[in-house]
């Protein structure tokens, strides 16, 4: 994630503080012996049970219990007092086991304090104090009332909880900022609303003196309602996309430097898609943000920054205050060395926050994960994915998607077992149903085992799930209800049908394959023919029937191919140069170079794709069978290949992973005569590759 900065000396109550204000803890705290570190651990246990998981009613019990126990040591010290009634009362009010002591609301009359991330903590119990003995005369009637921070992720939970559980009575509330803020929360304000409100403070604005930037009143309230919005606020109408770009080049000529009027921009021009402007306001907003770092020493909320950069989806400051935010409040990273091993470790779920702060990291992982080229950089990709598992996704489509892509990246890899073992535990024990590429790429590992059977058994029972009569007796959930059926779904069927004659290739005869041929294509015409209700891509060469045609017809010249039948493979290559298509199947291109053993089929292959694994088989098979290997010409050759080959294999994942691949740039290496010790690396590679080979290449998997 690049170079981090200096983390937190956790050794003073000041850190402490800021830790408990975000929703994290350390183990490192050295002040856990004294009444303050013991109560503060205590609240993050409650919290562990309240906040950040379902409520568990037997570990609230034993966390009262403890804090009784506690209590009985507190003499004088109103602060301890406070947080251990908080606990006292959350308790009693989840297990119903009694009604909760009301105690004084008034927090910061009791603990004297001008220290910020103590008075952000104090914040944060008075919030959870009215939260759970329902007791909000105090906020309410606060003119002046400050809305929490984002990087003060437990008061914004509980103020949120208390407006969207409709604690609040909104008639009621006294501060203007409170009750926007409590309409923005909610979704119950128009968008035409936000504006007017916003005109009318910018109509009593003027750009300030040097003296008035952080005490003239209407630049406060400016700066706190565009803090609202560039935290919380999404619901801007394109309608209104002109009136917005009014009011922030009002606002900006009205204020100075003003970081949340910028972060508005940004985040504004972001979502209307004009990234040119959302570009030029992020610049500023980033230079404000660390002249203000300059100051103060520290940044003001960099949960904030963080959640506007997502917005924009700027890669560098993300990483930068993803990785600051880590590193400050010592939340769980995964170690690049355990990225392919979190099954075995456990590693779920270690990052354990509010639902805000929750998404906002959720997001900037989700992007960065996005921006990584699998090809070029395979280590940040799982580092990316395996940190998303450590939060919390309460979407299960999304959190089902990730787990798939998950197994499917380690057996581009050939981490065969690791990948089986993942979709086994993590995916197809959860859902075994409905489930085709799971199990697809289950039954296409096992197919790299030796005893290929388990493979032969998931195929088959997915595949006779196709050919269930209408009469017979068979669980519902075993029915195929062919026109549900998405145009991918499909597709998967017919690669299961290649693997299944493929399958019994190996462990019977081609020829046993051959007999299965007409079942493909019976197959093919059940599903896209008969069956046509499927939106096709006409944009998308791949998501049309005429290219899944083309499969099957190269999947029948494969095996006439390979049983040296040629008349019948050139038959298929025929029907092949039939289908009317007006896109270029390299597939096909490649096939005919096989069969006719046409070299210059391969060489066009390469000439639109560099790194097709396929083409670079083909060519090097084909030129180490030339009869004029004493030739300088052929030399030069064998030179050209052995650098393309070499080229793909480092930048493209599944060349570099494939074992037949390295085994030929081996075999070119011998003839040219390079050093040993290169040859023994190709060849030690290209083993170990070969010894997870399967049946199919994963990467028939996605269209």
């Amino acid at each position: 994630m690049g170079k981090s900065e200096q983390t937190f000396e956790i050794q003073i109550e000041d850190d402490l503080f800021k830790f408990k204000n975000f929703g994290s803890y350390v183990s490192r705290c050295n002040i856990s012996n004294n009444l303050l570190g013991k109560a503060t651990f205590l609240l993050h246990r409650f919290h562990s049970n309240t906040i950040f998981n379902e409520p568990n009613l037997e570990n609230l019990k034993v966390i009262q219990k403890e804090c009784h126990q506690l209590m009985s040591s507190v003499k004088h010290d109103s602060l301890v007092t406070y947080i251990l009634n908080n606990i006292d009362n959350g308790v009693k009010v989840l297990t119903s086991s009694e009604a909760p002591i009301p105690q004084t609301s008034n927090l910061k009359s009791l603990v004297n304090t001008t220290n910020l991330a103590k008075l952000e903590f104090l914040n944060s119990l008075i919030l959870e104090n009215a939260y759970y003995i329902n007791s909000v005369d105090e906020l309410i009637n606060d003119d002046d009332f400050e809305i929490p921070l984002l990087d003060n992720s437990i008061a914004t939970h509980y103020l949120n909880k208390l407006i969207q559980e409709k604690k609040l009575d909104e008639k009621k509330i006294k501060s203007k900022l409170l009750d926007f803020y409590a309409d923005i929360i909610t979704n119950n304000v128009d968008d035409d609303y936000v504006l007017t409100t916003l005109n009318e403070i910018v109509d009593h604005l003027r750009f300030p003196n040097a003296d008035e930037i952080i005490k003239n009143k209407d630049q406060i309230k400016i700066s706190n309602y565009l803090k609202v919005l560039m935290d919380h606020y999404k619901g801007f109408k394109e309608e209104n996309y002109t009136k917005w770009e009014d009011i922030i080049v009002k606002i900006v000529s009205k204020t100075f430097q003003s970081i949340n009027a910028a972060g508005l921009a940004s985040k504004f021009f972001a979502i209307k898609g004009d990234s040119l402007q959302a570009e030029l306001y992020f610049r500023n907003f980033i230079i404000f943000v660390k002249k203000n770092k300059e100051l103060s020493g520290v940044y003001d909320d960099v949960l904030s920054i963080l959640n506007v950069s997502n917005y924009v989806k700027d890669k560098e400051q993300v990483t930068h205050f993803l990785n600051l935010i880590y590193n400050h409040y010592d939340l769980t990273l995964i170690n690049t060395k355990e990225t392919m091993n979190i099954l075995e470790n456990n590693k779920f779920g270690s990052v354990k926050l509010p639902e805000l702060t929750n998404s906002i990291l959720l997001s900037s992982w989700e992007f960065l994960n996005s921006q990584v080229d699998i090809n070029t950089n395979i280590q940040d990709y799982f580092y990316s994915l395996t940190n998303i598992f450590q939060l919390n996704i309460e979407d299960k489509g999304v959190l089902s998607k990730y787990e798939y892509e998950y197994a499917y990246s380690l057996s581009l890899i050939k981490q065969n077992e690791k990948s089986a073992q993942w979709l086994k535990q993590i995916i197809l024990s959860k859902q075994p149903t409905n489930n085709l590429p799971s199990w697809l790429l289950l039954a296409i590992l096992e197919s790299g085992r030796e005893d290929k059977m388990n493979a032969l058994t998931i195929v088959n029972s997915i595949l006779t799930c196709l050919d269930i009569d209408e009469d017979e007796e068979v669980d519902e959930e075993d029915l195929v209800n062919i026109n549900d059926l998405t145009f991918e779904s499909r597709y998967l069927y017919v690669i299961f049908k290649f693997l299944q004659i493929d399958i019994i290739s190996e462990i019977h005869d081609i020829s046993d394959s051959i007999d299965l041929l007409p079942s493909l294509f019976q197959l093919y015409e059940k599903i896209f023919i008969k069956n046509n209700n499927f939106t096709e891509i006409k944009s998308k060469p791949k998501f049309t029937s005429q290219y899944v045609l083309q499969l099957v017809w190269m999947q029948a010249a494969k095996l006439y191919y390979k049983n040296d039948q040629k008349e019948e493979a050139v038959k298929c290559l025929k029907e092949l140069s039939d289908i009317d298509v007006d896109f270029k199947n390299l597939n096909a291109i490649n096939m005919k170079g096989f069969v006719l053993s046409d070299i210059n089929q391969f060489e066009s292959v390469l000439s639109y794709d560099a790194f097709n694994l396929i083409a670079l088989i083909g060519y090097a098979d084909l030129l180490l069978k030339d009869n004029h290997k004493e030739s300088l010409e052929y030399m030069n050759k064998l030179n050209v290949l052995g650098l393309k080959i070499s080229t793909a294999i480092n930048s493209n994942i599944q060349c570099r992973y494939s074992g037949q691949l390295q085994m030929l740039l081996f075999r070119i290496y011998k003839l040219l005569g390079h050093g040993k010790d290169l040859q023994q690396d190709i060849l030690l590679s290209a083993i170990e590759c070969l010894e997870n080979e399967t049946i199919l290449d994963p990467w028939i998997i996605k269209l």
